[in-house]
């Protein structure tokens, strides 16, 4: 009677550690890293230029890596340091290449990038056309302005009805 409920013991433990499934991307890191990451710093990274190495010298290692199988890039997510559940940046980094392919940079209503004119004053005032977000079918109109340089190769993404900024990219 003991041997046999050892046995189960023994074998509960081992089904439940044993047979889990591993885990695709390793757990978040939610401690900033001692560089506070600005927009000034991270358009430093040149997509298609810019290499993982390089970039993890210049900001710190990501908090958190996110890749599919079937993908062949890595999303690399930097936090921001005075909120854990804000993500500040995302990079798509190519697998095969190592290179970066495209950086967004989420903006918050706080931040002085916020505002459409502080923003272009802190990207060099560069030549941009504007775009509106086409009501395509449904209840909502839609919300975004798009302002594009081709020269830079970025996009910023305006929240029409804060009149504030949503977010950068550039590929």
């Amino acid at each position: 009677m003991i041997k046999t409920g050892l046995f189960l013991i023994t074998l509960s433990c081992f089904a439940l550690t044993g047979c889990t499934a591993p885990s695709v991307n390793p757990p978040a890191n939610t401690e900033p890293s001692n560089q506070e990451l600005t927009l000034v710093l991270a358009r430093k990274i040149v997509p298609q230029e810019t290499s993982a190495t390089a970039m993890k010298q210049l900001l710190g290692p990501p908090n958190t890596v996110q890749s599919l199988e079937s993908d062949p890039r890595e999303i690399w997510i930097y936090i921001r340091a005075e909120r854990a559940d804000n993500r500040r940046m995302y990079a798509f980094v190519g697998r095969k290449s190592g290179l970066v392919e495209s950086v967004t940079w989420n903006v918050f209503e706080a931040d002085p990038e916020a505002n459409l004119e502080v923003l272009k004053s802190k990207l060099g005032n560069p030549e941009l056309t504007k775009s509106e977000a086409k009501w395509i079918k449904g209840d909502a109109a839609p919300d975004e302005a798009y302002f594009k340089s081709e020269k830079q190769r970025l996009t910023i993404v305006l929240r029409k009805s804060l009149n504030q900024v949503d977010r950068v990219m550039w590929h």
